[in-house]
């Protein structure tokens, strides 16, 4: 079924997209992390060099991924691939003020519980459930495949159309 964006206005710069949390070896230097929290595009580099940001990256493209607001639900990082936090509602809301996103792409469960979360924030709630959400599988979630990301994000750019 279609997805349907008011007045078809979007446009990647719209959008947010939230994966879990991000890793680093823990050799990394704190200035490459903090870095990394600070600048989007710095962030969206490092995670287009991951295995999962090539995924993103190869299914939405090189326009839509460099527009697109990459996100983490936790920005609090691990020491491994496997690193697995809870979403951090204080900070996706905080992203979702500084961006005021047409759509909201939660990857994964992770950050899909913590948007459902956020609905339910007494006074904010409607504000949130205001906003278009899409969920998706974590790009690199067993069975997942580059057709199903490709599918996904042709959903959502024949948005615009």
């Amino acid at each position: 079924k279609p997805l349907k964006i008011m007045d078809n206005q979007l446009a990647p710069e719209h959008i947010v997209a939230f994966l879990q949390n991000p890793w680093f070896k823990p050799e990394t230097d704190e200035d490459t992390i903090k870095k990394y929290r600070e600048d989007v595009k710095f962030r969206r580099r490092l995670l287009s060099m991951s295995p999962t940001g090539e995924r993103l990256f190869l299914s939405f493209g090189e326009e839509w991924f460099s527009k697109i607001w990459w996100e983490n639900a936790n920005p609090k990082h691990g020491a491994h691939w496997s690193a697995k936090y809870e979403a951090d509602i204080v900070h996706m809301a905080g992203v979702i003020a500084l961006r005021s996103p047409i759509l909201v792409i939660t990857f994964g469960v992770i950050s899909t519980r913590g948007w459902l979360r956020m609905l339910t924030v007494p006074g904010a709630g409607n504000y949130y459930k205001s906003i278009t959400h899409m969920r998706f599988s974590h790009p690199m979630a067993y069975g997942v495949s580059i057709k199903q990301l490709e599918e996904f994000a042709l959903r959502i750019k024949m948005a615009t159309t």
